[in-house]
């Protein structure tokens, strides 16, 4: 597997990320709702996150300069913590807002860059790569919500899986940065 360089990693890893996150906030929604004795509304906040999503999606793809999925992924983990925060349907679904108009564009942009990162005619099999990411992100991020939860409340599941999967990000970025420099300083020399 020549193609996978730690570039490659790096976004995988965001991959990994976006998974856990995504499955970790649609598990915190339902132990929020359940705390509340609201679970009959689950869908007016899915219809915000989701929505939001939409919006985020449209957005994203009008840009003509596109965005670095590890930033991407580190505002999204980093917003879905407040959701934590709520205390019945209608403040759960405003605070989804922030953090699903990213949902879209980190799958877009992590996507896109791993098709850049990759030569043609290995696309297919990093691409797989990407899906295999993402669904061992969802993998882990049911569990470590619930894990969280269980142990501290409904808000522990938004606050472990935005602070790990920013963590992910935070790791992709200082790597990315630490194979930036060696060669900046050889094209100063």
């Amino acid at each position: 597997m020549s193609w996978l360089t730690i570039a490659v990693l790096a976004v995988l890893a965001a991959s990994v990320g976006v998974g856990m996150t995504l499955t970790g906030t649609d598990v915190g929604i339902v132990a929020v709702l359940r705390e509340h004795e609201q679970q009959s509304q689950i869908g007016i906040v899915f219809v915000f996150w989701c929505a939001a999503s939409i919006v985020g999606g449209l957005i994203y793809g009008s840009l003509h300069r596109k965005i670095n999925p590890l930033w991407l992924l580190a505002v999204m983990a980093l917003l879905t913590v407040p959701m934590g925060f709520a205390t019945e349907t209608w403040a759960l679904a405003l605070l989804s807002i922030p953090a699903g108009l990213l949902c879209a564009p980190v799958l877009s942009a992590s996507s896109e860059w791993v098709a850049n990162l990759v030569p043609e005619e290995r696309r297919g099999e990093a691409m797989g790569w990407y899906g295999s990411a993402i669904t061992l992100g969802s993998a882990i991020g049911a569990p470590l919500a619930g894990a969280a939860i269980d142990l501290v409340g409904p808000w522990g599941g938004f606050a472990a899986v935005g602070v790990f999967s920013a963590a992910l990000a935070l790791v992709g970025l200082l790597v990315q940065w630490l194979r930036r420099r060696p060669a900046a300083k050889l094209a100063n020399n």
